[in-house]
């Protein structure tokens, strides 16, 4: 929550992949709530991921439910408060705050970076956001991409080295599966009695 360019709220809370679309909408008007939108002359959110901006439409979603994707999240905050409602991608948004109101507010233009689960960025030219960089928002997702399947391949690459050194040097590899036995196998009672003995 910010007043007179100072933030004078900050607050966080949990969303969850698995818990659905209705849990994590409902965070998303707890978290508002908190900052008594009632007294704001507008709300601005910032998203983490592809949004029609014009429409404030959710296009994709890193670190939320599959099912949020369309959904018409402008439209709704809207509804709940009554206020103009601003979504904007998140590194444009960051940037955009930390040039009025940040610790880059003494500068006309600012470049951010943000680093989380992918690369993303914005360009401040005397307070507004640049909007002439779809390729670059293109390049972020595909970065994206390439850093989850270089993740997994490390994954998959340090389980495979600690097996290689459980074995002593020996590649380990998984040639069949374990699978069940195709019929019923009973132990051998007479063998087992003479090994018994």
């Amino acid at each position: 929550s910010v007043k007179d360019n100072q933030v004078i709220k900050n607050h966080k809370v949990n969303t969850s992949q698995k818990k659905g679309l209705a849990f994590t909408i409902g965070q998303l008007k707890k978290s508002l709530e908190i900052y008594q939108p009632k007294k704001a002359s507008a709300i601005a959110i910032s998203w983490a991921g592809p949004v029609d901006l014009k429409r404030g439409v959710i296009l994709g979603a890193t670190n939320f439910p599959k099912s949020i994707i369309n959904y018409r999240l402008k439209n709704t905050v809207e509804n709940w408060f009554k206020k103009p409602v601003f979504i904007e991608h998140d590194g444009p948004g960051f940037t955009l705050a930390e040039s009025v109101i940040g610790a880059a507010k003494k500068y006309r233009h600012v470049l951010g970076l943000t680093l989380g689960t992918g690369i993303g960025g914005g360009l401040v030219i005397n307070k507004r956001i640049y909007r002439g960089y779809k390729n670059l928002m293109v390049e972020r997702n595909n970065t994206q991409v390439k850093y989850d399947d270089l993740m997994k391949k490390f994954m998959e690459a340090k389980v495979a080295s600690g097996l290689e050194k459980e074995q002593l040097g020996e590649r380990f590899t998984l040639i069949n599966p374990p699978g069940l036995p195709e019929k019923p196998v009973k132990p051998n009672i007479p063998a087992i009695l003479l090994i018994g003995m």
